[in-house]
């Protein structure tokens, strides 16, 4: 037994941590193509990430996603920066319980902004009646779920027909 210590996800070592990742300047559209359901870029247990001048478009579900963990403990990563991004069309194929950014656990001195989020779905063209306890859900434009905490949300842009353009989950 290597002992939790092996176990980056978990480890309070950071020699073991994703750090200093970036992301910028990439054109991600139209997928994913085999399985509905899959987010364009996710970073998980990650520190010090930058997911910056983005155009992401068509996605069956979330654009971004940072974080992971659930309740207040989540993952103890921080240092988040969603920046400068653009967009275009989330949730095409899969509803609900998902955001254009989406975050998830607590990361301290994290931000999200200047993003631009346009939803394409409208009353007619939205498919998703029974959501959440049978009422309709078409997503949500930045959706801070269970635990995530840390962030400063500024300077967002946000067009389109949602659900919710700012969701904080708490339980």
């Amino acid at each position: 037994d290597a002992g939790p210590e092996s176990d980056a996800n978990s480890s309070t070592s950071m020699a073991l941590w994703d750090m200093n990742l970036t992301v910028e300047d990439c054109s991600i559209t139209n997928l994913p193509v085999e399985y509905s359901g899959e987010t364009a870029i996710f970073a998980g247990y990650t520190a010090d990430a930058r997911i910056q001048h983005n155009f992401i478009a068509n996605t069956s579900a979330n654009a971004i996603a940072v974080g992971w963990g659930w309740g207040r403990d989540g993952s103890g990563r921080g240092d988040n920066h969603v920046v400068g991004n653009r967009i275009d069309g989330v949730g095409l194929e899969r509803c609900c319980d998902l955001g254009a950014i989406y975050t998830l656990g607590p990361q301290p001195r994290s931000a999200i902004r200047a993003n631009h989020i346009t939803q394409k779905k409208t009353p007619s063209t939205a498919y998703c009646p029974n959501c959440f306890d049978g009422i309709a859900s078409e997503g949500m434009a930045i959706y801070h779920d269970n635990g995530s905490g840390g962030f400063c949300d500024s300077e967002n842009v946000i067009e389109g027909w949602w659900d919710v353009a700012l969701l904080v989950h708490t339980t």
